[in-house]
């Protein structure tokens, strides 16, 4: 039974240990002294390393015991498989932390031009304002002012409405997409028997022209979004119906 359980511990592979991030950034270090350059490539610690091994086993008895030295004697007596799998294993992790360095300063660049272009706006949107008020009286302007107002809400309203049947038609008919034509939204809409409880309740008109307007003006965001660009499978996804080619199908 002992012999059984010693080959059985002889025959189990060697795990690897972690030597720890201080071994690692001391490898970094006395690689720079010696090279005068930076290095965070694993290949490369790990070959200055057996260097370290081969220089040290030579002049064992010629080191002057410094801090330093010491250190560095200590670290060629590791197992070669935890130096190796702990110069790999602090590497990749200081690579993975540049790269998301490097992602949350595209980031905080990308918020920052948004900001300025945001303030161009701002600044152009005064100075028309202004130009505006030396054009128009008042009174004049506070009417603009006032249907713009209104031209807002009522397409909120209308966007909220469409909004609401489309979510109606997928629910009723899970697997079909026809939601995206207006006729069929229309049609769809005419049949429900209590449009007053759904708070849907429009003239067939109103209905008609609410259906038609929100899908040109969804098109016509769509066009501008991708004007450069071909219209991919997940693109067309959100489009009223095209093809791979970016050419719109209008289904009669």
């Amino acid at each position: 039974l002992y012999s059984q359980n010693f080959d059985s511990m002889e025959n189990k592979p060697y795990v690897p240990q972690d030597l720890g991030e201080d071994f690692y950034q001391m490898m970094k270090n006395d690689f720079k002294d010696r090279r005068g350059v930076k290095t965070s490539d694993s290949k490369v610690l790990y070959d200055h390393w057996k260097a370290l091994v081969k220089n040290y086993k030579e002049k064992t008895q010629k080191l002057n015991k410094t801090e330093r030295e010491k250190n560095i004697f200590a670290a060629i007596t590791f197992n070669e498989e935890d130096v190796r799998y702990t110069i790999d294993l602090h590497a990749d992790e200081e690579k993975s932390d540049t790269n998301m360095s490097n992602f949350f300063k595209s980031q905080m660049q990308q918020i920052k031009k948004e900001e300025a272009d945001q303030k161009k706006k701002e600044k152009a949107k005064q100075i028309s304002k202004e130009t505006l008020n030396r054009l128009y009286p008042s009174k004049e302007l506070e009417k603009r002012e006032r249907l713009e107002d209104e031209m807002v809400v009522q397409q909120k309203q209308r966007d909220a409405f469409v909004e609401r049947v489309i979510q109606m038609y997928k629910t009723d008919f899970p697997k079909d997409s026809d939601f995206r034509y207006p006729t069929t939204l229309f049609d769809y809409w005419n049949e429900l028997p209590d449009k007053k409880a759904e708070n849907i309740e429009k003239s067939d008109d109103e209905a008609k022209q609410a259906f038609i307007s929100y899908f040109q003006e969804k098109m016509s965001l769509l066009d501008e979004a991708y004007s450069c660009l071909l219209y991919t499978s997940d693109a067309a996804d959100d489009l009223l119906c095209v093809d791979l080619g970016g050419r719109r199908i209008i289904k009669k």
